[in-house]
């Protein structure tokens, strides 16, 4: 797997939301190391995303 933005030139990619898992020969051990990054990163930024969505929608019920 490439870095955010590695797609773009000079690795810069405006929304940082991009990237790239390129078709190489890891490893099985590396596959998996890989694997549950992947999943912890898009754990995470699920998480991020319903506790945004619930503090919008906390604010607007306050008002």
């Amino acid at each position: 797997m490439t870095g955010a933005g590695a797609t773009y030139p000079y690795g810069k990619d405006p929304l940082d939301r991009n990237i790239r898992i390129a078709p190489t020969f890891p490893t099985l051990e590396e596959l998996e190391q890989a694997i549950d990054i992947f999943t912890l990163c898009v754990q995470l930024v699920s998480i991020e995303k319903l506790l945004s969505e619930k503090k919008v929608n906390l604010l607007q019920r306050h008002k």
